[in-house]
């Protein structure tokens, strides 16, 4: 890997000679032969460039700049040098920087990345986007289209993007990615695409935060052990991409598909194709950030961003995966970790999937879930299922063959449910129809009772 860095004048002298000596060296067998030892080097800059953005009164800059974080390195009569290394680029969207870290692979600062992580807060800022780097033609192509399908889903008004064209690629990277969480869509479409995967793309920083250390060890423990098992090579991505303002009040529903095709941009050099799993089926599709008419807007002539699974509900896809050995060990759901373990078995969506694989006849054999005979407990403690959406497959449960205790519990939980939203439909619809009428009642409320009494004519036995 040629490297071309500027040495910190704080910097020894012989770790300056040494840095030195490592720019020289243009491959990992060159560094190899070399006879010098480096215990340690401060952060070197290896290249960055801008991507500007000029939005109206406001001005964006999106910068991607790639580091190498270089340590532990020693020597060996027999090895040669090892280094371990981190490779980061930061790319600026709105106000905020974003950073991407890994340490399997070298990242790309690219202007392709910076643009495809920026058409959201852009919509939702109404503010015209100007990328003045050299961006894949094909990419620019499909940008525009990819707006106004967020504009017919989401009600965004299309704003200007002006970019520089570059050239396209004519060659492509061999590797094909799947971006896995270790969940039953990621499984379902690594084993459907078991001879073509060839990498295993694992994001730390999206349902599991990069403070959460716990958590994202039992991730990477999760993601290497599967790629281990099916032959995989492992990519781990750490960022901290959600802490961007404008990405988060563009809402995350929409815009996290646009992160993943970012984050394959920034793999291009290893990957030719990455993979998103479908949310939804080919018969109940749905507006949703990673979809199967907007996934593949984000591809360049680089990089081929594919959508797969939706030939598949995901009851289907789990249960279709659920006789695999490797998955009634690794299968990881939750996302509400109320529990310590992989699957917290309290949560909502733990308690679906344990009713998924028991209504298919294989729940036996998952050791990442609590005991089913504990199930209908577990589900009399949910107090109402949040997404009204949802309700429906609990009461598709109800047509299957269950014992009384756990049927008992599912006809509670959606009595509770209805009750729940029923309330709650009243009081937003009295807000909305009669805010005076609701903000009259409520100071009637407030009120003490002889005040009350006066004021609003009650009589006061």
């Amino acid at each position: 890997m040629g490297v071309t860095a500027d040495v910190p004048e704080t910097m020894s002298k012989t770790v300056q000679m040494y840095v030195k000596t490592i720019n020289d060296i243009q491959s990992a067998q060159e560094a190899a032969r070399a006879e010098s030892c480096l215990s340690h080097i401060e952060r070197v800059e290896l290249r960055s460039f801008p991507v500007y953005s000029r939005c109206g009164r406001a001005f964006y800059s999106s910068i991607a700049s790639r580091f190498v974080l270089a340590s532990a390195v020693r020597t060996d009569q027999t090895k040669g040098v090892i280094i371990s290394s981190t490779s980061t680029v930061r790319l600026k969207i709105g106000p905020d920087i974003a950073s991407f870290s890994s340490e399997e692979v070298d990242l790309v600062p690219s202007a392709d990345a910076a643009l495809v992580a920026n058409v959201f807060p852009a919509l939702h800022a109404r503010r015209p986007l100007t990328i003045a780097q050299p961006v894949d033609p094909e990419l620019a192509k499909q940008i525009p289209k990819a707006m106004d399908l967020a504009g017919e889903w989401w009600n965004y008004r299309p704003v200007d993007i002006s970019v520089s064209e570059g050239q396209s690629a004519h060659d492509t990277a061999p590797g094909v990615g799947l971006f896995f969480s270790g969940g039953g869509d990621s499984f379902y479409s690594l084993f459907q695409g078991m001879d073509e995967t060839t990498h295993l793309i694992t994001i730390i920083g999206f349902d599991v935060k990069k403070s959460d250390t716990v958590r994202a060890g039992e991730l990477r423990e999760t993601a290497i052990t599967v790629a281990e098992e099916t032959g995989k090579i492992p990519i781990f991505v750490t960022t901290d991409v959600r802490r961007c303002r404008e990405l988060a009040r563009a809402d995350w529903r929409h815009s996290h598909g646009s992160i993943l095709a970012a984050v394959g941009h920034l793999l291009s050099d290893v990957l030719g194709e990455v993979r998103i799993t479908a949310g939804f089926s080919l018969a109940d599709l749905q507006p949703w950030g990673t979809h199967l008419y907007l996934d593949p807007l984000w591809s360049s002539s680089r990089l081929r961003v594919a959508h797969k699974g939706a030939e598949m509900n995901r009851t289907q896809r789990i249960q279709h995966v659920a006789d695999e050995a490797l998955v009634k060990k690794q299968l990881r759901v939750c996302w509400e970790y109320k529990n310590a373990g992989r699957n917290c078995g309290v949560c909502e969506k733990c308690l679906r999937t344990q009713m998924v694989l028991l209504t298919a006849g294989k729940l036996d054999g998952f050791s990442c879930f609590p005991s089913p005979d504990s199930l209908p407990e577990r589900i009399g403690r949910l107090p109402y299922l949040k997404n009204p959406q949802i309700r429906g497959a609990w009461e598709r449960f109800l047509a299957e063959d269950l014992d009384l205790r756990l049927r008992a519990s599912i006809e509670e939980l959606v009595l509770r449910t209805i009750t729940h939203h029923t309330r709650m439909g009243s009081l937003v619809h009295g807000a909305s129809t009669a805010p005076r009428r609701l903000a009259r009642k409520i100071k009637i409320a407030m009120t003490a009772p002889g005040r009350r009494a006066r004021k609003y004519g009650h009589v006061v036995g």
